[in-house]
């Protein structure tokens, strides 16, 4: 009853064929159990074949990118044990055979056990990632960055590193929006999203800060001052050169203002006034004609 009622708080924010071949595959094994109580045969539902049910449509339609690959294949040796199982017991019921049923009963309840596991472990995952990413890009939202700037920091410590945030938006993005439309908006950020994560580099966190802001978390060598401006300035450059919409019928360009802080950890600035001032150099950068970087160093007093 729980994990039944967790599955219909979560149906609007996860695939429905997921969250239906949950209920579908626990069902089933609740059918199987009745038989043996004597329930009415006829009340039985069909039990439909391992490629009809919906956790084949789930898996047919991208779900098997979402099982690890070292349990995917244990997935679908259970998945159509518990179809054939199933059909057994129903079998051998209807036949009043019942040497084999309590067997097959056991090998069918492990078989579920299976499948429950690794979707509900897929289910988790998919519970954390609505909550820490942002629906529209599927980058990290700004519920996450302070475990994630603590996390940053204490590495930057350990490997006695500075660090740099660039905050970012796009110049005009409104004239887009009122020109386009907000669906084609939709679109632009999705696609910037995406040309940001190509450029940036493998150590950098990206967020989406809000609305058509995005952060960057990055660590930086003390010993080359202007590691993350640098790094903000390949970016302005690479979407100032990109054409972003190309499969529709208005492909556009803009380009980007950006706002950057590096700091020295020793200079203990608290993670809101570091955020602020690059918030404020964002607007520097608006206001000096866009399409443009503005940085500071916040060195130890």
């Amino acid at each position: 009853m729980r994990i039944h009622h967790a599955f219909s708080l979560l149906a609007a924010n996860l695939p429905e064929d997921l969250v239906q071949a949950c209920k579908d595959h626990m069902q089933w094994m609740y059918e199987a159990i009745s038989l043996i109580l004597g329930r009415d045969i006829k009340n039985i539902a069909h039990i439909p074949s391992s490629t009809e049910c919906r956790l084949s449509v789930w898996l047919n339609n991208g779900g098997r990118s979402a099982i690890p690959a070292d349990q995917l294949n244990h997935l679908e040796i259970a998945h159509h044990q518990v179809h054939d199982l199933a059909a057994q017991v129903r079998e051998e019921v209807m036949q009043q055979r019942t040497e084999h049923i309590f067997s097959l009963l056991d090998d069918l309840e492990s078989a579920s056990r299976t499948i429950g596991q690794i979707l509900l472990r897929c289910i988790d995952e998919s519970i954390s990632n609505f909550a820490s990413h942002d629906t529209l890009t599927k980058l990290r939202n700004r519920t996450t960055l302070v475990p994630v700037f603590e996390r940053e920091v204490a590495l930057a410590k350990r490997h006695k590193k500075n660090m740099g945030v660039i905050i970012l938006d796009i110049d005009h993005f409104k004239r887009i929006n009122d020109q386009y439309g907000h669906l084609f908006g939709d679109q632009v950020l999705i696609e910037l999203g995406a040309c940001l994560k190509q450029h940036i580099r493998q150590e950098d966190v990206l967020f989406r800060w809000g609305g058509e802001e995005f952060l960057i978390l990055g660590l930086t060598t003390p010993e080359i001052q202007g590691n993350i401006t640098a790094l903000a300035e390949r970016i302005r450059l690479a979407v100032q050169e990109n054409i972003f919409c190309q499969d529709s019928d208005t492909p556009v360009q803009f380009t980007i203002s950006a706002g950057v802080v590096e700091f020295e950890l020793s200079s203990e600035q608290p993670m809101n006034r570091i955020f602020e001032e690059a918030d404020k150099l964002l607007y520097q950068a608006k206001a000096g004609g866009r399409n443009r970087v503005v940085s500071e160093f916040l060195a130890t007093p």
